[in-house]
């Protein structure tokens, strides 16, 4: 079974080449600058639809971090291409970057939202791991601290989602925390950290991980995704793939900091909520469903890429801390036989973004729009081959 485990990892390996292949090849704007904005599972480019902030900040992680984890120059020009156009997102007054350009590269919705502002961070510390540019740096801690001072909450505990231009919060309920938000700071941050050895920053990045330990975590083995302004929670749903996502994360987190206590407690969580992933999420045919919704305890049996993705990334941590636990890497190669058969485009390319229970790709899905980028199925494919 092991030796079935490392062909799972050679063929990430491969696949990595393929999707940045398909990105070069099927999604540079000549005309408008930058990227383009939307496509469809046979590639067709929806015209003159607008530039969202999130996927071109994960363009420019995913090049970045294909090229640092191949040790390669070849994506240098398309690096560079991605960091230049990011800078059209920059609010140069009030600092943060802005959610959406029109097709023309002119700001279209002026809000700052901060997944957004993590996703800079993530990228641009990649960035500057690949280029050592410096400019790339400063951005990236000039972000940190904007963050720090109009996002984080007056309490020292949480951090808010949604900010007009000026940063006053917009959200209908500002108060509320969501699950989302804060594992992507602690993902930017932990990257940050990397070419910033702060002590603000690790601070923050311990009280994150802290805060989502005994905030967020139910006695139940998986994560809220919403709390109330007294950390109450008011979720909706179960999701699936944050919980897989946000234990993993933690866990980088934790080693990033060197803190044995940390460490041993992220590693805990993680095995636990990966043992309840694997009980309630994962079907017979290998999928790993999306949620269930709190009120009626019912499962939504579509199925998405990026569930599959973060799944595969917890159960490769699972397995190296309980290595004589096949169960692990038995689950792991279900997952991937199954995104072999029906999440790749073996046609067209990329991944599908959605399925439904029968593994059928819904048409009206984009395979490259604002939520679906060379991210977490790249991510991935260098995870599993760190």
């Amino acid at each position: 079974m092991k030796s079935d485990y490392e062909h799972l990892k050679t063929e990430l390996q491969h696949e990595l080449i393929r999707l940045a292949d398909f990105w070069i090849s099927n999604c540079i704007d000549y005309q408008n600058g930058g990227f383009v904005s939307e496509l469809d599972n046979e590639n067709l480019v929806r015209q003159n639809s607008s530039k969202g902030v999130i996927l071109n900040t994960r363009i420019l992680w995913g090049f970045s971090a294909i090229s640092n984890h191949l040790k390669t120059q070849e994506y240098k020009a398309i690096c560079e291409r991605s960091f230049t156009y990011l800078k059209k997102f920059n609010d140069n007054v009030h600092k943060g970057l802005y959610w959406e350009l029109n097709h023309k590269g002119h700001v279209l919705d002026s809000t700052k939202n901060s997944l957004a502002q993590a996703h800079a961070i993530y990228a641009l510390s990649e960035y500057y791991l690949f280029s050592r540019n410096e400019e790339a740096k400063l951005w990236a801690i000039e972000i940190f601290e904007t963050i720090e001072s109009n996002a984080k909450l007056k309490t020292g505990l949480g951090y808010l989602d949604n900010f007009n231009e000026i940063w006053h919060p917009t959200s209908p309920n500002p108060n509320t925390k969501r699950l989302g938000t804060h594992i992507h700071f602690l993902e930017a941050y932990t990257s940050l950290l990397k070419i910033h050895q702060s002590q603000a920053l690790k601070n923050s990045i311990k009280t994150i991980i802290e805060t989502i330990l005994t905030r967020f975590l139910h006695k139940d083995f998986y994560f809220e995704t919403i709390m109330d302004v007294d950390w109450n929670p008011v979720s909706e749903h179960v999701s699936f793939g944050h919980n897989a996502e946000v234990s993993w994360i933690l866990v980088e987190a934790a080693q990033a900091l060197n803190d044995p206590i940390l460490i041993k407690q992220t590693e805990l969580t993680l095995i636990d909520v990966t043992n309840k992933l694997i009980t309630e999420a994962i079907t017979n045919l290998g999928s790993v469903l999306h949620k269930r919704t709190v009120e009626t305890n019912k499962t939504d049996t579509n199925i998405l890429w990026w569930t599959q993705t973060e799944a595969l990334i917890a159960l490769f941590y699972a397995n190296s801390i309980q290595p004589n636990n096949d169960i692990y890497i038995k689950v792991s190669i279900k997952i991937w036989e199954f995104i072999k058969e029906y999440f790749i485009n073996h046609t067209y390319g990329e991944w599908y973004a959605l399925l439904d229970s029968n593994g059928n790709p819904n048409p009206k899905e984009y395979k490259v729009g604002m939520w679906k980028s060379l991210y977490h199925n790249a991510r991935l494919c260098i995870k599993l081959n760190k």
